[in-house]
């Protein structure tokens, strides 16, 4: 099974639309985790770059903002692209569904 589920607050919001019936709409999503390092809690912050596409990605540009909570599911994407003559590499996480939460 190819999927994730992620729950956490929005940073960035990314729209664009490079043709007239696509939306495309990129969000950095940051999800909290807490651990005992020796005596102390530490709490750290990973980041994750979401996608969504047309009706979803629509529906983030109009109802979703900075510091929403939201829980996202969808899949996990690999792809590899030329960079100046250099392979990369991504992983993409390309949002399915998603709720925004109040808190």
């Amino acid at each position: 099974m190819n999927s994730f589920t992620l729950a956490g607050n929005v940073g960035s919001i990314s729209i664009r639309k490079p043709t007239a019936d696509k939306t495309i709409a990129q969000v950095n999503l940051a999800t909290n985790r807490s651990f005992k390092r020796g005596d102390d809690w530490v709490e750290e912050t990973d980041w994750h770059r979401l996608t969504f596409f047309d009706r979803l990605a629509e529906r983030v540009e109009k109802y979703v903002q900075k510091g929403d909570f939201l829980v996202v599911q969808g899949e996990i994407r690999q792809r590899t692209y030329d960079h100046e003559g250099e392979t990369r590499y991504s992983t993409d996480l390309v949002v399915r569904q998603y709720q925004r939460v109040s808190t």
